[in-house]
């Protein structure tokens, strides 16, 4: 018997693969406003974990390991959690949970997936939100929910480019944000204007990766740095759908666009697919039907969000007979010239293989009164795609190539109004 607990002990302090790999860095935590540094988080091929003895630390929570059985009992806020050594599974007060990433136990110490501490489970355990940005390398935790985050206006140039903080932003209310329409001041005679629309945000977070990399993340790094090339290079007047991290039906996106009457508009995306082979950079423009059946499911998927738009039947039909009388289709052709060019260029300026121009039936494009496409930028269920999509220098090379391939558009079709590229 003392053998196999033996067994037992030996196997849960030395069981995480000896193969994997392991990097430890530093993480910032915000705690209601106050930073603290001196933690560390460690990534176990490529996923983020934090060691549960730090955990206990920023939430104040008492911990007891028993590592016989391979189990360790969490208590916070009068409620009992428990994990189990190498397994997704927990008990949150007797009743099961699976998590998307199993506990890890490396040396004699516990490690969660840092993706656990954003979820539902944990928030209404600590009674609070906790925000992972993996960019900034923060977890910031506040301890009450804050009300939904309403569109700010905002200012004619997009300048300012520094990586989205998520904080504060309820992802679990169900009511949709009533929105003031960004509005610029008048145009600048001879500047074009362009509007970028970052999918997803707030309640909706689009794709998430096998590192819990969130679509709508990506999409507003992308926009914006793609914001500031265009504007402070190609001198165009710019403007973003939003700004941070809330939620925005489709119908609103195109609605502001039509309503700053905007030379172009583009929807920034990012794929994914239940086959993980699956990869490419891809620009679609509107078509009634997809060019395949790939892009279809592609539609399908952005068109999903609708489920989530709380629009009363009435408002809905009234949207819908618009849409169907907007003169989309006089556009069809600048927007399908604008994604050959843009992939064109993109092909010649990158190391990117599969390149596609297609066709589908985007709610979000449908209502552009002005050549509109949207692009997705690279495969968040794709390792490699979703790895490089985290870096600044692989976006900054996409973003200069979507911004030289918008320029390559206007100067094509004699709508050369603007400044001298730097």
């Amino acid at each position: 018997m003392k053998e196999s607990i033996l067994f037992l002990f030996f196997y849960f302090l030395f069981s995480t693969g000896i193969n994997a790999k392991i990097e430890e860095k530093k993480l910032k935590v915000i705690l209601d406003e106050k930073t603290f540094t001196g933690v560390k988080y460690i990534l176990i091929d490529e996923i983020e974990y934090i060691s549960l003895n730090d955990v206990k630390k920023i939430y104040n929570a008492k911990v007891h390991w028993y590592p016989v059985s391979g189990r360790v009992v969490l208590n916070l806020n009068g409620k009992k959690v428990e994990f189990f050594i190498e397994t997704k599974k927990i008990l949150v007060n007797g009743i099961q949970r699976k998590l998307d990433k199993p506990i890890k136990l490396i040396g004699d110490r516990v490690y969660l997936p840092i993706s656990f501490l954003e979820g539902q489970i944990w928030q209404k355990i600590t009674a609070g939100r906790t925000s992972w940005n993996w960019s900034k390398e923060t977890l910031t935790f506040t301890k009450r929910l804050l009300p939904a985050v309403i569109a700010k206006e905002l200012p004619t140039k997009t300048t300012e480019i520094s990586p989205i903080s998520p904080v504060g932003v309820s992802s679990i209310s169900l009511t949709t944000v009533e929105t003031t329409l960004p509005i610029t001041e008048k145009k600048k005679k001879d500047s074009l204007f362009i509007v970028i629309d970052p999918g997803h945000g707030g309640k909706d977070p689009g794709a998430v990766g096998r590192r819990g990399t969130k679509e709508k993340e990506i999409n507003l790094l992308v926009a914006k740095e793609l914001a500031d090339i265009l504007t402070e290079n190609y001198g165009y007047e710019v403007i973003l759908t939003r700004k941070d991290d809330y939620f925005l039906s489709l119908y609103e996106r195109a609605k502001i666009a039509n309503h700053n009457s905007a030379d172009l508009f583009l929807s920034i995306h990012c794929n994914a697919s239940s086959s993980r082979r699956l990869n490419g950079f891809e620009v679609y423009f509107l078509s009634e039907e997809a060019s395949d059946s790939e892009a279809e499911a592609v539609a399908l998927r952005e068109n999903a969000v609708l489920a989530l738009e709380d629009i009363p039947s009435w408002k809905q039909k009234e949207i819908e007979k618009l849409l169907r009388s907007m003169e989309t289709n006089a556009f069809l052709n600048q927007s399908s010239e604008l994604a050959g060019l843009l992939v064109k260029y993109t092909e010649n300026k990158t190391d990117i293989h599969k390149l596609r121009v297609r066709q589908g039936s985007f709610t979000v494009l449908r209502g552009a009164r002005m050549p509109a496409i949207l692009v997705e930028v690279g495969y968040l269920t794709h390792h490699n795609e979703e790895t490089k999509l985290r870096s600044n220098k692989y976006r900054q090379q996409i973003t200069k190539c979507l911004a030289e391939g918008v320029y390559l558009y206007f100067q094509k079709n004699n709508k050369s109004r603007r400044v001298e590229a730097k």
